[in-house]
């Protein structure tokens, strides 16, 4: 998810989404986990909605993702409606999230 959105962050500079990934960027501490514990919290919560399994597939994982930035812009007034709408007509095919999941797994 990082990677993805990161992507968006690089090709618009938008404020919302820029503190959105500095809470969970995993860059900022060497064992690549969230800067911020309530950020994973989310994530992990935005997961089961999808799926009870530890291990995600690509599809859940980029469903989780489109659930986690909704969550943020209700219930954290972020303005994401643009990335939403991006996000909605992506698919887990498509070239942008397949490129996110090899930097993951890098």
């Amino acid at each position: 998810m990082f990677y993805l959105l990161d992507k968006f962050y690089q090709d618009t500079n938008d404020d919302c989404l820029g503190s959105l990934l500095g809470g969970f960027n995993p860059y900022l501490f060497s064992d690549s986990m969230s800067a911020d514990p309530a950020a994973w919290s989310d994530w992990e919560t935005s997961v089961k909605k999808i799926t009870s399994e530890e291990l995600l597939t690509s599809d859940e994982a980029f469903q989780a993702t489109k659930i986690f930035v909704s969550f943020h812009q209700e219930e954290f007034g972020f303005d994401l409606s643009w990335l939403i709408d991006n996000l909605n007509t992506m698919t887990p095919y498509c070239e942008e999230w397949k490129t996110s999941i090899r930097q993951a797994l890098l």
